[in-house]
């Protein structure tokens, strides 16, 4: 369980070595990283607390993922959201940003450039 006061990153990606280089990258830089196959997973075992990100992939079908998002939105009023995906493109954009995502990133990205958003978002 995340230490009170440490900010909590949920990773969700269906590849587990992303979803652990990612968990090692954010454990490296102070975060508490949890890790989780698919959101309904996070929704169904994971408390958020108040300081926490969600970082998911953005899998096909992309209308799911998104309808999942929105659910989680209703459910957890405070964490940030941000999106990954491989293919990223105006209406994808749009999409995202009509579920409250806080920002969408695309895969392969700089590690440094997640971060970024990460602190920016979650400023420690």
């Amino acid at each position: 369980m995340p230490k009170d006061g440490i900010p909590t990153v949920c990773i969700v990606d269906g590849d587990d070595a992303v979803r652990d280089s990612l968990r090692l990258l954010l454990e490296a830089e102070g975060f508490a990283a949890r890790t989780f196959t698919s959101l309904l997973g996070v929704l169904e075992r994971f408390q958020p607390p108040q300081k926490s990100c969600l970082l998911v992939e953005l899998q096909p079908p992309v209308e799911d993922t998104l309808d999942m998002l929105a659910r989680f939105r209703r459910s957890w009023s405070h964490p940030q959201i941000i999106v990954m995906t491989g293919y990223k493109d105006d209406e994808t954009a749009e999409l995202v940003r009509h579920t409250g995502a806080s920002a969408l990133i695309e895969k392969p990205f700089d590690s440094a450039e997640l971060l970024r958003i990460i602190f920016r978002l979650m400023p420690m």
